[in-house]
């Protein structure tokens, strides 16, 4: 509950002291850095800039937040911006608390690879290089100015099982995935994303952006660069 709360305070706290600044420093235009967390679950797949959001996650919410108040300083002080929905960005230096990473290292030490529910809840994977070309495009094009876009990589949709089954698969370890009820973790069934596909055919046509790091390849790097931590970035 704490670290809920925290969540709150860092991220909208946060982002309106960048706000200020920005204004302060007479800054041009900001990218913000939202999330697909803001949709939750839906009944329309791929998850297009206008399906309707439905945060689920004290997460979700303070992200959708901080896009209000882009909005808000765009009109009271006319500061450009644009907002990018990153869709399950992963890649080297990432924090171990995310599936791949958390995945990797379950195999690494001869574990099982731990999944909540029936681990057929689907994902796609965008590596960090890709998400970082399509940021940057979004600063410097007046194209996508007080739009939001979504980011990611729509190629390889996956489940949490067929991930964790890929990842011991590269590994060669002689380990299975494990099931875990959510009614047996510390994790909510009320929060869980299902099935997260994104369409990215508004960032196709406004920034040209497209993936181009297949998930094999991105695994791959992850099990020979492993220097990713445990614990939230200080």
């Amino acid at each position: 509950e704490v670290e809920r709360m925290s969540c709150l305070n860092v991220n909208i706290n946060g982002t309106v002291n960048l706000l200020e600044a920005a204004v302060k420093e007479n800054i041009k235009k900001i990218v913000f850095a939202s999330s697909s967390e803001v949709y939750g679950n839906q009944s329309q797949i791929p998850i297009t800039e206008e399906n309707p959001v439905n945060p689920i996650s004290v997460y979700a919410i303070t992200k959708l937040v901080g896009e209000e108040y882009l909005r808000a300083y765009n009109q009271e002080y006319n500061l450009d911006y644009s907002i990018v929905r990153f869709f399950n960005v992963y890649g080297k230096g990432q924090v171990g608390q995310f599936v791949i990473q958390r995945f990797i290292e379950a195999v690494e030490n001869n574990q099982s690879p731990i999944i909540f529910g029936d681990g057929k809840q689907v994902r796609c994977f965008c590596h960090v290089d890709d998400a970082a070309k399509g940021l940057i495009s979004m600063l410097f094009s007046k194209e996508t100015d007080g739009r939001v876009i979504n980011i990611g990589n729509d190629t390889e949709p996956i489940s949490l099982l067929d991930l964790a089954g890929k990842i011991i698969q590269f590994s060669g370890k002689n380990v299975q995935s494990k099931l875990i009820p959510f009614s047996k973790s510390d994790r909510d069934l009320q929060r869980e994303v299902f099935n997260r596909v994104p369409s990215i055919k508004k960032a196709e046509k406004k920034l040209n952006y497209r993936p181009s790091i297949p998930l094999d390849q991105g695994i791959a790097e992850l099990f020979s660069n492993r220097d990713y931590s445990q614990d939230w970035i200080d």
